[in-house]
């Protein structure tokens, strides 16, 4: 019982890489920014990729939490552009070691002529994710925007504004999704 967070939020991400187009192809989506995806050919397969899936998300955010934590005191000596090529780097990097995990798979698929836009991700995650998960998401980025925003005033440090920069980008996808669950929340009752 007390697992079942993680499960649901497993199953979330699970979702949201395996979606179903109105025609009721199952496609595959590993690359978000530009909308590829590939179409996933039987559910013997789908079942398999759902294995990966889940193998896949702990993994990731466990390398990204101790990476994070390693190097990011390394990152106060940076100037602010320094910092800026560095969080460049780290989410390319992050995008090329997901490409990489699914390779094996993506060889195997066809390529999807359909591209799915970031707002198509956006209401397929606003279906799966509970309106608490998405309240907490909307509360934490107003909270470290809020305070990089405040630490910005008293140290002059751009690296600050760029982390309020990127709170405040987090917030627009978190708080439209917000606000499309609980209106559908709403039109159910």
């Amino acid at each position: 019982m007390k697992w079942r967070y993680f499960s649901t939020l497993r199953n979330q991400f699970e979702n949201n890489s395996i979606q179903t187009l109105e025609d009721g192809t199952k496609v595959f989506c590993i690359d978000r920014l530009f909308g590829r995806s590939y179409i996933v050919p039987s559910v013997d397969f789908e079942n398999r990729l759902r294995l990966k899936i889940r193998r896949f998300y702990p993994k990731f955010i466990l390398f990204c939490g101790l990476f994070g934590g390693l190097l990011g005191p390394l990152t106060r000596r940076f100037t602010w552009v320094e910092f800026l090529l560095f969080i460049l780097i780290i989410s390319l990097g992050g995008a090329l070691a997901t490409r990489l995990y699914f390779l094996p798979f993506t060889r195997e698929m066809e390529l999807s002529p359909t591209k799915l836009s970031l707002r198509a991700h956006w209401n397929s995650a606003t279906q799966d994710f509970h309106p608490i998960h998405l309240i907490a998401l909307v509360l934490g980025c107003i909270f470290f925007l809020i305070g990089s925003v405040w630490e910005y005033s008293r140290n002059h440090d751009g690296k600050l504004l760029i982390g309020g920069a990127f709170f405040g980008l987090c917030l627009i996808p978190a708080g439209w999704m917000l606000w499309k669950r609980l209106s559908t929340i709403q039109q159910k009752k």
